[in-house]
Formats: structure tokens, C-alpha cells, sequence
């Protein structure tokens, strides 16, 4: 029995964004780093497209996010790739999608689209490697924000299984084409060749270089759902302390 209060306290973070952890921002001022929390240094620097804003006051709790531009070519990199397992690893992010057909969160050095939410017709979550991926469909990502786990198992190179969550919610585990990029670097808002890069807001995401289940993963969603609507007066530790066997 232990008691979970922020991401740092499961194992394998590797890399850890918050929008209301960074200092010497202005509201919608540019942002030209975005400062890792997990301990591990592994920030991201601005380096092509569009600048992404810090902005105040807007989820539901009063949070700032980060913008990104609706021109899709914001991107964001490290200096060097953060994680350590290329076999398994859970992102987490919560967000919510400017709503463009293709949008990708993350990338690697080759600007390939590693997490992306397509927004058109349906809203799905799809990772790609040179251009393939498996797909899962997902409740709209548009209308507010939202946190989403997406965990990656695989067993060979395009092989595994990929589940995705949404607010707490399994929305379905592909065993399609399952990949892992970030060869060499990580690329946040990556703005391929196309301009697909993220257009929205971001309150936070994090990676873990392990595959989070059980306990861990339920304690993970409780904070990430407190964080939907916490304030900057309900300090996240006060707010999130909770037993799991």
C-alpha cells in the first residue's frame, strides 16, 4: 500500500510538462522552452514554425495552458532522445484539440507522427511510424479538455499492443502495427513536412519508459482527473492524496 500524489511517484518518468509549473511567462507571450518536471533535465527547445503561447486562466479551474498554433507548424525538440525503453512506455496528456483533421503531439527526429488525434468525421487516436499505425476511436476531443493514457506493450519491433484511454475509459487495445519512434530526439507539437503538427492546448503530459497498470494506473487517472479542475489556490499534493493497494 502506498500513497500516489503526483507522477513522480510512480517509477520510469522520464520526462513531466505542466503549463502551471513554468516561471517568467507572461499571458500569451511566446514560450522557447518548456522545462521538464521529472528530474531527468530532458526540456524542450523551440525550434522551427509558429512560436507556441503560454495562456492564464483556461481550463475549467483557472490553469494556463499551451497554445499551439492553428497554423500547425509549432516544434519543439530535445536535445537527445529521453527514453530509455523503446519496447514499452505510457504517455499521458491532458488536452484539448483545435480541432484540424490530423494533429500530432509528439514526434522524433525523422518528424515522424508518433501521437496524433484526427479530428474529422470521428475523432481518433493514431500512432504512426513512416506513415503506418493503428488507430482507436475516441469520444470528440474538441469540446473540452480532456486527459488521455495511451500505453504501449510491444513484443517485436511492430508488434504488441496499444491501448488507449480517455477519462478513465479503455476505448479500445489495438494490436495493429504497434511502434515506438523517438530514435533520436523527442518533438513536441511536431511540425512535419505537412504542417501536421499539434494545434490546441495542453495542460500537461508526461512519458513513462514502462507500461503503467493496475494500482499505479488508477492512481495516475485520479490525479490527472483532479487536475481537470484544480485551481492555483488547491495545491495538487493537498488535493490528490489517495491509498491504493
Amino acid at each position: 500500500m502506498f500513497v500516489l500524489l503526483i507522477p513522480t511517484d510512480i517509477a520510469g518518468l522520464e520526462i513531466w510538462l505542466k503549463a502551471d509549473a513554468e516561471t517568467g511567462l507572461t499571458d500569451n507571450g511566446d514560450i522557447t522552452t518548456l522545462t521538464d518536471q521529472s528530474g531527468a533535465a530532458a526540456n524542450l527547445t523551440y525550434n522551427v514554425g509558429t512560436k507556441a503561447k503560454w495562456k492564464e486562466n483556461i481550463t475549467v479551474g483557472g490553469l494556463p495552458v499551451y497554445r499551439c498554433p492553428a497554423d500547425n507548424t509549432a516544434d519543439y525538440r530535445t536535445a537527445g532522445s529521453p527514453i530509455a525503453n523503446t519496447e514499452r512506455l505510457t504517455f499521458f496528456v491532458i488536452a484539448k484539440s483545435g480541432g484540424d483533421v490530423v494533429t500530432a503531439l509528439l514526434g522524433d527526429a525523422s518528424n515522424q507522427l508518433f501521437a496524433g488525434l484526427c479530428c474529422s468525421a470521428v475523432t481518433s487516436w493514431t500512432t504512426w511510424s513512416v506513415g503506418t499505425g493503428p488507430a482507436i476511436t475516441i469520444d470528440n476531443a474538441t469540446t473540452a479538455f480532456k486527459y488521455y493514457v495511451v500505453i504501449i506493450d510491444r513484443t517485436t519491433a511492430i508488434a504488441g499492443t496499444m491501448e488507449v484511454r480517455q477519462n478513465g475509459v479503455s476505448k479500445d487495445v489495438s494490436t495493429s502495427a504497434v511502434r515506438n519512434a523517438f530514435t533520436n530526439l523527442m518533438a513536441f507539437a511536431t511540425a512535419n513536412a505537412s504542417n501536421q503538427g499539434w494545434d490546441g492546448d495542453v495542460l500537461e503530459w508526461g512519458i513513462y519508459n514502462v507500461a503503467v497498470a493496475g494500482a499505479n494506473l488508477t492512481g495516475l487517472e485520479t490525479y490527472l482527473n483532479n487536475r481537470l479542475t484544480a485551481t492555483p489556490e488547491a495545491p495538487l499534493r493537498s488535493r490528490n492524496m489517495m491509498m491504493f493497494d
